[in-house]
């Protein structure tokens, strides 16, 4: 017998065939219109019995086959007209476009676009029309449209039809045609934005297609109602499809509102997107003015990151050789942030809990983090005081008392109990500064080992003092402790063994005696001293601590010291020791001579300062008394990578130079 089963493989136009019969079961692939079926034949089979099988069995399935390529080639669209349904009917291959005009035209319709419009769609859902075309500029700059229809694989069919127009089908050019088709079909809403599946209750999987211009809420309704879903489900959907298309980039993170022209406007930051980038992209969009930009950047930052959407703080960890971003957010846990950042880039157990002690101290200096928190029970609940670098204490509890109703006894405790704790870690304040700024008094809090350019940076935002004033802030806080014995006045490297140390010399201490305390404390030869003092005495001079050199000057009866100090002028030194002893201002001009000749002579000042043209940017040469004037040429040559050819001519001009100079200081006869 021979039967037919679906599958098989090209059509064969006959069997080949010698013998009556069969003596062999077989497979025979034969197609019948668009469908491949096999016809098998058992053993035995008469040949003629098999082939007539064959027949009938063709001419049973013939019509099917027929009626299913007219239908797969034909679409029907039922159109309402008069209240009765008329059929219009295309055949793939015709004018899908001039069909439906002159259908309209036929029946008398004269609003054709709603027709239209229903009719295209169809059509594309089934392949008669290209779903879209996309626009390609060839390299001899000829426009073609690339149609896109329903089910294709666009990237190949990108490749072949690129290929067909004699381009090369290079991997960048169609992955970026396969990037815009994608891009085009979800903002005509052909494809979804973003695809979910919900999980039921019994395991059972509910796509959720999110396309261009939903509302989230709307669709997230209407989900719950069509599979009926509890009530309660929703926030929990709501939650996971936005914070997922936040994290995909397709919706903002947040939207600032900016008044532009008396307009408010949004400007959103995306994930992966840096405050700087969003503002500098709104102010393109909106026309705004760029001297803005940085006020703007200032505000989206602090609005952004106390939303949680951009980071505090970013650190850049090397990671294998490679430098890796470590972002923390406002309220996120430093520990969970670094041993999820641990996790991810494989580092080890100890690599975390050291880089957790590096984030953490360096956020507690830049008062991103409290460098303690104190937790106290009032009146049954658990209440928290953080303190934060440059905090005063003091206003702190206070405003933690008011906050909490806490009594005048309560809050002495709780002020003695804080404070043991701080003394303990070695927190306690250092010193506390009382700033004047604008009509308030503000009180500056530094704390044991704090970094001082950071307490006064981070005092200076949190009171809104522009970054400018934070140097003139830092002087007077710098000089107070100084002046205190809290601060050195000065420090000095010193490299003893494979350690780095640091000699300080504070208040009152001569460079000698903190020499000596300072190989008494680390263990070095009492002979070091005299080295150690020598190069603090010339840190001291060069920072203008001390003088470099004083002189001694008669007034009266009186021999007065005049100090010079490194990067002052002579005059400027001059006029402060005249106004010290109430020296007349006539003196002023011969005490300037008379300095000058000494310093000079002594090496302190420049005889002179000769301009020096190299590669076109002008230089000085200080020339100093006591120095050889080759050796000081020959440095200035090293350091401007003066060729060593032009060194010798150089030498001559600058001895000409000094021997004119000379001959105009001699006395004229």
């Amino acid at each position: 017998m021979g039967r037919f089963h679906g599958g098989g493989h090209a059509l064969l136009i006959a069997l080949m065939m010698t013998a009556s019969a069969v003596h062999a079961e077989m497979d025979v692939p034969v197609k019948v219109g668009g469908r491949e079926l096999t016809f098998h034949v058992e053993d035995g089979v008469d040949l003629d019995v098999a082939v007539k099988q064959m027949s009938d069995k063709f001419k049973e399935l013939l019509p099917q086959e027929m009626a299913r390529i007219t239908q797969e080639n034909t679409l029907e669209v039922p159109v309402q007209i008069s209240g009765e349904v008329v059929t219009l009917r295309i055949t793939k291959g015709q004018d899908v476009q001039k069909k439906v005009e002159e259908f309209c035209q036929a029946y008398g319709l004269e609003d054709t676009s709603g027709i239209t419009k229903e009719v295209m769609m169809r059509a594309a859902s089934r392949g008669f029309v290209p779903l879209l075309t996309l626009p390609i500029q060839l390299n001899d700059k000829t426009g073609i449209e690339f149609p896109v229809y329903i089910g294709q694989n666009v990237r190949a069919a990108a490749a072949e039809f690129l290929q067909s127009h004699g381009v090369q089908p290079t991997q960048e050019i169609v992955s970026r045609v396969e990037k815009e088709v994608e891009n085009r079909m979800v903002a005509n809403r052909l494809q979804p934005l973003s695809k979910f599946v919900f999980k039921t209750s019994d395991e059972k999987d509910l796509p959720f297609n999110v396309f261009v211009g939903d509302n989230i809420t709307q669709i997230v309704d209407a989900f719950i109602a069509q599979h009926q879903l509890p009530a309660d489900s929703k926030l929990s959907i709501m939650d996971h499809v936005v914070q997922s298309m936040k994290a995909e980039g397709l919706m903002p993170l947040s939207e600032f509102p900016i008044i532009v022209d008396g307009v408010q406007r949004l400007l959103p930051l995306f994930t992966g997107e840096t405050v700087p980038q969003a503002v500098d992209k709104f102010i393109r969009v909106h026309g705004i003015d760029p001297s803005a930009a940085e006020k703007l950047r200032e505000g989206v930052r602090m609005r952004a990151e106390e939303e949680g959407v951009s980071p505090i703080a970013a650190y850049a960890v090397k990671v294998r050789d490679q430098e890796v971003t470590l972002p923390l957010f406002k309220g996120s846990k430093v520990t969970d942030a670094v041993a999820n950042f641990g996790k991810k880039h494989g580092l080890t157990e100890q690599d975390v809990q050291t880089l957790q002690k590096d984030v953490q101290k360096n956020l507690q200096q830049r008062g991103l983090a409290p460098l303690v928190e104190f937790k106290f029970d009032i009146g049954g609940r658990q209440a928290v005081l953080p303190l934060f670098t440059g905090q005063n204490v003091t206003d702190m509890v206070t405003k933690f008392g008011e906050a909490y109703g806490i009594g005048s006894q309560a809050l002495d405790e709780i002020f003695v109990e804080v404070n043991r704790v701080l003394r303990a870690q070695g927190l306690a304040p250092v010193a506390e500064f009382s700033i004047s700024w604008g009509g308030k008094l503000l009180t500056l809090t530094v704390l044991e080992g704090e970094d001082l350019r950071q307490v006064v940076a981070k005092f200076a935002q949190a009171n809104g003092i522009p970054s400018e004033n934070a140097p003139e802030i830092l002087r007077q806080v710098s000089a107070k402790l100084v002046a205190d014995g809290q601060l050195p006045v000065a420090s000095l490297p010193v490299t003893v063994g494979d350690q780095k140390l640091t000699l300080s010399i504070f208040k009152d201490q001569t460079p000698a005696q903190a020499a000596a305390k300072f190989c008494q404390d680390v263990g070095l030869d009492a002979s070091v001293a005299a080295t150690l003092e020598a190069g603090l005495t010339k840190r001291l001079k060069d920072s203008g601590v001390v003088p470099m050199t004083e002189f001694s000057i008669g007034f009266g009866d009186k021999q007065l010291q005049l100090p010079l100090y490194a990067g002052q002028n002579i005059p400027d030194a001059v006029r402060i020791f005249v106004e010290k002893h109430s020296i007349p201002a006539t003196a002023v001009e011969g005490l300037v001579k008379e300095v000058t000749r000494r310093a000079t002579a002594q090496g302190i000042v420049p005889v002179a300062g000769i301009p020096i043209s190299v590669r076109g940017t002008e230089h000085t040469l200080q020339i100093y008394v006591g120095q050889d004037v080759g050796e000081q040429v020959e440095a200035f040559g090293r350091k401007h990578q003066i060729a060593a050819g032009d060194m010798p001519a150089l030498l001559q001009a600058v001895k000409k130079v000094l021997d004119d100079l000379s001959k105009q200081a001699e006395p004229q006869p």
